[in-house]
């Protein structure tokens, strides 16, 4: 996956799953429709603001650290992601031997404390797990094949902490664990096409096997298990060009950020005191999280051109159509209220926004497109993506809170080689938005532009300078379901260093 437009954050790779801490956006994909057999979570998140299943609490805590906020005078957030990957083992004399082995570690933590009261908060998630793929080679009349058998197991640890209450149990965020298993096996068949018919053809049964345990010290234990299968067709009728299908079943546990969801969503100016009283709408945990199944189907063609126009260049273009139909999905449900107490003379106070939390919708259909382009030639470059995403609730017609508006996605640059030096631009572009039963969350659409440059100075080591320009059109707009406007035009420097061991 290409790296995301992080405005304000980082991205951490914990395992499969990629946890993004930040404000900003990031390109919207699918993973469900199409990737759910390989191993591994995958992304799960569309848009920071409106749909994600990461680690949401850690994110929005990080927005509620600015002017204002009021409670927490330190936050220490640390992850130490520890990850060994052997690919492609072939061991002497094993020549069958096609193996890889992942074993993973990830923490994440974050420690609060009050200003006023002295409370002390403490949240701490710790991941490890293993994932082992062996891939079969061989010859099925005029198909080569190819048969993957693996599995993966995963824990995930949570240890949680309020000096408030009684024994120090975190109410949004108990100890508590959840471990993963699944056993996997897929089929690749490519051969010549049927009928006659020019180029050739690639058929990808598969099935998989997912059990997940929950437990925590607030909530009964619970457990579920499913078997899912899958079949996918593409038909390459020249070595630049493919169309492809595929239908799928998929079952998705909650994850533990999903099960104990604590802390602030947003926050915004007091309804009748205004800044700098402010008043958040905060997560609520729900222990009693179902996994979700579903069933995709999902069309699209690609397009792989090189050396078209000027020689020198590439242009790659993919787009793909999805229908999902899902039990039980865990939809981000934002109870967006002011409570009575905000409207009260002579304080006003207490007063919150409502609440948010992941929750089961029984029944439910997903559909969207998505389509990406990129084209290099020479020493510039350009990224694309458009996408559009509309989900229900099929027993009342509601929205879903997985709805997005149609978005595009524009990032220009130039690599100038000789000087180490990148120029570049980034345009998103949303539509407006009334996909919500309530209408505050309604949204206008909106166009913002970054510029960006990044230089390193000498070749061949990890230094990295970087600057750039955000929001330069100063635009005033709102994400889906964010509660607040983003941030205004800001000027941004950093220096990184990598270095390999």
């Amino acid at each position: 996956m290409d790296p995301a437009p992080v405005r304000d954050g980082v991205a951490v790779d914990g395992g499969d799953d990629v946890i993004v801490f930040t404000r900003g956006v990031i390109p919207a994909r699918q993973w469900a429709p199409g990737d759910w057999w390989f191993p591994g979570r995958g992304l799960s998140c569309v848009d920071p603001a409106s749909n994600c299943s990461i680690t949401r609490a850690v994110i929005n805590l990080i927005d509620g650290l600015g002017p204002g906020a009021g409670t927490v005078a330190r936050a220490d957030i640390f992850d130490r992601p520890v990850i060994m990957a052997l690919e492609g083992q072939q061991p002497g004399g094993l020549s069958w031997m096609d193996l890889d082995l992942t074993v993973y570690r990830n923490t994440t933590g974050v420690d609060e404390a009050e200003l006023v009261s002295g409370r002390q908060l403490r949240r701490d998630l710790e991941t490890t797990g293993i994932r082992a793929d062996q891939r079969f080679a061989f010859q099925l009349g005029q198909f080569d094949a190819g048969l993957t058998v693996g599995g993966e197991y995963y824990e995930d640890t949570q240890d949680g902490y309020d000096s408030a209450e009684t024994g120090g149990i975190r109410g949004g965020a108990p100890d508590a664990t959840s471990q993963f298993t699944a056993g996997y096996t897929q089929l690749e068949l490519e051969g010549p096409a049927p009928l006659g018919l020019p180029g050739r053809i690639i058929l990808l049964p598969g099935i998989r096997y997912d059990s997940f345990e929950t437990a925590s010290e607030l909530a009964a234990d619970t457990s579920s298990n499913a078997t899912s299968n899958r079949f996918a067709a593409t038909y390459a009728p020249t070595e630049s060009f493919n169309l492809f299908a595929s239908w799928g079943e998929g079952f998705r546990a909650p994850s533990i950020n999903e099960l104990y969801l604590d802390g602030t969503h947003f926050s915004l100016p007091h309804i009748i005191l205004g800044a700098p009283v402010f008043i958040s709408n905060r997560f609520i945990a729900n222990p009693d999280l179902l996994p979700e199944q579903t069933e995709t189907i999902e069309a699209g063609f690609s397009l792989d051109l090189a050396d078209q126009f000027s020689g020198v260049d590439r242009l790659e273009l993919r787009a793909a159509w999805f229908e999902t139909e899902a039990t039980d999905l865990i939809d981000l449900s934002v109870d967006f209220a002011f409570d009575p107490t905000c409207f009260a003379p002579p304080f006003f106070l207490p007063c919150s926004a409502g609440t948010t939390q992941s929750s089961n919708v029984r029944s439910a259909e997903l559909s969207g497109y998505e389509a990406e382009l990129k084209f290099e030639t020479g020493a510039f470059a350009l990224d694309a993506s458009l996408s559009d995403i509309d989900g229900k609730d099929t027993a009342t017609g509601d929205p879903l809170g997985r709805s997005t508006p149609a978005r595009l996605y524009l990032d220009g640059r130039w690599n100038l080689e000789p000087q180490r030096l990148i120029l570049g631009a980034r345009a998103e572009i949303a539509g407006d938005f009334d996909e919500a039963t309530d209408p505050a969350s309604f949204r206008d659409g909106y166009s913002v532009l970054d510029l960006y440059t990044r230089w390193r100075p000498w070749a061949g080591r990890g230094l990295s300078l970087n600057a750039g320009v955000e929001n330069v059109l100063d635009a005033d707009y709102e994400r889906v379901f964010a509660g607040v406007s983003e941030p205004g035009r800001s000027l941004r420097l950093d220096v990184t260093w990598s270095q390999n061991f």
